[in-house]
């Protein structure tokens, strides 16, 4: 009896599996960049960064002069960095000593950052502040990128894979049925798929064509799988330009997405969620751990983009649901608070620090935090509207009104 490898085996797989997909993913399974479809949407692919649990963003970008600094340095006894230690940004700012990667970014004009931006209402618990800003505001029961990709003028109909996400069931993403919940790579089990095999696929498949919503949900985790098999059964996926992701699922996640834009399969939207920020004990080190993290991912994705070209048609957002108390406590950490950082990252990119910055002045406070004085809609509208070809904010942040651009990006 002949052996079948098994990149032979998901290759005879691959045609039943297309099946699951429906018209959107027909011959995925042989797509290679030079007949992926470039240019599928309207404008940018959109990479949503999520940092859960409340992300310091005055620990990320710290005041370095004047009465700020010496509040920042008095509030915070162990946790603040002297002058010395941050990296220097535009004379009033410095970035945390471990986010290098981002700094080179920022130093070439690649970075925007709104270092007093989150929700202008005062924060909720931590659970809805999430779903809220993940849903664009609140009693919604989608995401607003769902909203984004439903109302987006000029989308191809013919789109392999429209969006993908990587995180928690409150994403961005909320009840779309154009996104794929891409496993983890240690996570892909294709026991399924080796199990039943070519014929008994076709006939699963067969189980998943009804327009209701379970049958829809049927055919998007069916399509993660074929999805998941196809790039199992590829040769190792090598970066461009010598770009290097971190190990683990946050840099396989970044891969992943990269890999997805360099086949040119039409992907318009991918939301992804990095866990770890709520830190009310022992911040400094773990913190720093996580800083570096996201700073060497973001830049192998730039890097990796860039070295192929692509790096000119995406644009990254890095957003939290709240920021952290500006005053550490006596776990030497900090404590839930309200406005955080908002990093935006691309080639069409205005770089620098921009919005209002409020002051660490107790009597500026907003609870013990950072006050807001960018809303996170403001930020997402600009990206939106200028990057992605889409004007309809109604649609994508109903009851949201005074959108100003910031000059974040030009498009």
């Amino acid at each position: 009896m002949p052996t079948t490898t098994r990149r032979g085996f998901l290759a005879g797989c691959s045609a039943a599996l297309v099946a699951l997909a429906g018209p959107r993913l027909q011959g995925v399974a042989l797509a290679q960049p030079s007949e992926g479809l470039a240019g599928a949407g309207s404008g940018d692919a959109l990479i949503l960064i999520v940092l859960r649990g409340g992300f310091d963003g005055l620990g990320l970008v710290a005041p370095i002069s004047g009465d700020d600094h010496r509040f920042y340095r008095s509030a915070r006894p162990t946790l603040g960095l002297g002058t010395d230690r941050l990296l220097p940004l535009d004379g009033r700012f410095g970035l945390h000593p471990t986010a290098e990667a981002l700094h080179g970014l920022y130093s070439r004009g690649r970075l925007a950052i709104i270092p007093a931006a989150g929700t202008v209402d005062r924060y909720a618990a931590p659970g809805a502040a999430l779903a809220s800003i993940q849903r664009g505001g609140d009693g919604l029961d989608t995401g607003w990128l769902t909203r984004h990709l439903a109302s987006a003028p000029g989308r191809a109909e013919e789109t392999y894979v429209p969006a993908l996400t990587r995180g928690a069931e409150t994403s961005a993403l909320l009840g779309s049925l154009e996104h794929l919940p891409l496993p983890a790579g240690d996570d892909l089990d294709l026991g399924l798929v080796e199990a039943l095999g070519p014929d008994g696929m076709t006939a699963l498949a067969a189980l998943h064509q009804g327009d209701d919503g379970l049958h829809a949900t049927g055919r998007q985790t069916l399509s993660a799988i074929e999805i998941g098999a196809w790039l199992e059964g590829e040769a190792a996926y090598r970066p461009a330009a010598g770009a290097r992701y971190p190990t683990g699922d946050f840099g396989d996640a970044l891969q992943r997405t990269a890999q997805m834009i360099r086949l040119d399969l039409g992907l318009e939207a991918a939301a992804i969620e990095l866990d770890g920020f709520d830190l009310r004990s022992d911040q400094g080190p773990r913190f720093a751990d996580r800083v570096a993290l996201l700073s060497e991912g973001l830049g192998a994705l730039h890097r990796d983009l860039e070295g192929c070209g692509a790096s000119g048609r995406v644009t990254v957002v890095v957003m939290s649901e709240m920021g952290r108390t500006i005053e550490e406590n006596a776990s030497r950490g900090t404590d839930p608070g309200h406005g955080t950082a908002m990093l935006v990252l691309g080639d069409a990119v205005h770089g620098g620090v921009h919005g209002v910055w409020p002051g660490l002045a107790p009597d500026r406070r907003s609870g013990g935090g950072l006050a807001v004085t960018t809303d996170y809609r403001q930020v997402l509208s600009e990206v939106l509207i200028r990057r992605g070809g889409n004007p309809n904010l109604g649609r994508v942040f109903p009851g949201f009104e005074g959108y100003a651009p910031l000059g974040l990006v030009h498009g």
